[in-house]
């Protein structure tokens, strides 16, 4: 999740909940770019994360019906009897 956060989202959650409470104008600005098509920065933080979370879900899951196509490989292989 941290790597999720910190190379899909760019910003701390809580900057995302309360941009008003930042007190540097230029992040602020920088939080805005951010989240210009979204209703509010939790919506975006939600949304970003769960593709996130998603793409490594489905990555594991091809790379485990990969390995499990193997190992069915292997079993036809062995000698008979």
């Amino acid at each position: 999740m941290e790597f999720i956060i910190s190379e899909s989202i760019r910003a701390h959650p809580l900057a995302l909940l309360h941009p008003e409470k930042v007190s540097d104008p230029q992040v602020r600005a920088e939080l805005a770019e951010l989240t210009r098509n979204y209703p509010d920065g939790e919506h975006f933080f939600v949304e970003r994360l769960s593709e996130g979370i998603g793409t490594i879900a489905a990555r594991l899951a091809e790379a485990g019906r990969r390995s499990h196509v193997g190992l069915q490989v292997e079993r036809v292989r062995e000698p008979l009897g």
